[in-house]
């Protein structure tokens, strides 16, 4: 196909691809260089653009060029639903990237249950249920019992990257794939999909690992309730009264609870130290959160939570969190680093092993893992055989 010609497509096609990634029109006239009325009469139908046009379109919307080529828009999947209590973010409404992450999210669960049921293996996410109304010390027991990791175990990793790897691979036996995209944590900190075969938990890569840590518990939780959506479980504290900020409320004591068990000596000793009569001692607080490999806003919510220290405490550490200067992007990541980071080991040790088996081809596997060039794929298979956790 020659690239200046234009081509006959269904100009609905346009309009959905356009809306689905959160784009508006002056988006689109952007990436192609023609103006708004351009972009206007492609999508009525009054003109088309060129095959390279379409792929400019394409790459901007971030959906195959094959996709412009169906007869009408397929349909799409609902939006989850929006938790956040972020003051200034528009209730439903979200970026190119989040609207992204919600897509990618939903055709990993698509490509793994797929997956297993080639290979021959069953799954089913058989997560407990929970309810606002019960006490927060109960759910987080039975929480605990369901991962099936002892806060003995938790307190020997003495690493926030090996932690995050654990926890990740505990879930992924409970049938809850946990995953990660770059999805600004102004916007978002996770989300969750509910599945009967397999649950998904995504966190933001944007963030540091020990606040994705406890992300991915808080959306455990929206999960156990029955209610996921999208989260910014790091919300002020003060913030209005209504059912979304109950609903993150209660997901967040929930999640401290779990992290960090009232019941346990250990722990109620390491939140003593974290703590003055005048207020929070920031270096404890620090110590903890490494001893307890969680993060620092998880240790002051538990504090908070077991009325250690007070609401205005608490807003003043917090406050003094957001005047601070936010962390810089680390370098580039190799690109096996990257897939074990994005879909983790679970993920990643059941397309290796459809790749073995022969269900699937090197070629597919590397696109299932997002990697170009398939030679990378035996250094995944190094990642997941050593335990080493990635990284993006």
């Amino acid at each position: 196909m020659h690239r200046s010609l234009a081509v006959d497509i269904n100009p609905e096609l346009l309009v959905w691809a356009r809306t689905t990634a959160g784009l508006a029109q002056e988006d689109i006239s952007r990436s192609v260089g023609r103006d708004v009325l351009t972009v206007e009469a492609w999508e009525r139908g009054q003109a088309m653009p060129t095959f390279r046009q379409l792929r400019q379109i394409a790459a901007r919307t971030r959906r195959p060029v094959s996709a412009f080529f169906l007869p009408v828009p397929p349909a799409e999947a609902a939006q989850p639903r929006d938790f956040r209590c972020v003051p200034g973010q528009e209730l439903g409404r979200f970026s190119t990237k989040a609207l992204l992450a919600f897509r990618q999210a939903r055709a990993a669960r698509n490509v793994l249950e797929d997956l297993l049921e080639d290979l021959g293996e069953t799954c089913r996410c058989d997560l407990p249920v929970i309810a606002l109304r019960e006490d927060v010390v109960t759910c987080g027991q039975r929480l605990r019992h369901f991962v099936g990791v002892s806060v003995r175990e938790q307190m020997l990793w003495r690493d926030w990257n090996k932690a995050y790897q654990a926890w990740r691979d505990a879930l992924f036996g409970k049938c809850v794939l946990t995953l990660q995209f770059p999805v600004p944590r102004d916007e978002l900190r996770g989300f969750s999909m509910l599945g009967d075969r397999f649950s998904v938990i995504v966190a933001t890569s944007k963030d540091e690992v020990q606040a994705r840590i406890f992300s991915v518990f808080h959306e455990l939780v929206h999960l156990c309730l029955r209610l996921p959506g999208v989260s910014h479980p790091f919300f002020p504290a003060t913030e209005g009264r209504g059912v979304r900020p109950t609903i993150e409320r209660f997901c967040n004591k929930v999640a401290a609870e779990f992290l960090m068990p009232s019941d346990d000596p250990d722990v109620r000793g390491i939140l003593q130290a974290a703590r003055q009569r005048n207020g929070v001692d920031t270096a404890a607080l620090s110590a903890a959160a490494r001893r307890l490999c969680v993060s620092q806003h998880a240790v002051l919510v538990r504090l908070l939570e077991s009325e250690m220290i007070s609401q205005r405490q608490y807003d003043e550490v917090t406050s003094e969190w957001d005047r601070l200067p936010k962390p810089s992007a680390g370098g580039s990541v190799k690109p096996h680093d990257k897939a074990i980071g994005t879909y983790g080991r679970g993920f990643a040790a059941a397309v290796l092993e459809a790749l073995d088996s022969g269900v699937i081809s090197v070629h597919t596997a590397g696109q299932f893992l997002s990697i170009q060039t398939p030679t990378w794929i035996d250094r995944v298979r190094e990642r997941v055989v050593s335990g080493a956790a990635g990284g993006q």
